[in-house]
């Protein structure tokens, strides 16, 4: 149980650094 939640944390920073990163390259293409 305390793995699952621990993978899908890991899961989640890696969806907001891929989302952080795409934002940044739209605003540098804007």
């Amino acid at each position: 149980m305390r793995r699952a939640a621990d993978e899908r944390s890991l899961f989640d920073m890696a969806s907001i650094r891929r989302f952080a990163v795409e934002e940044r390259k739209s605003a540098r293409i804007e």
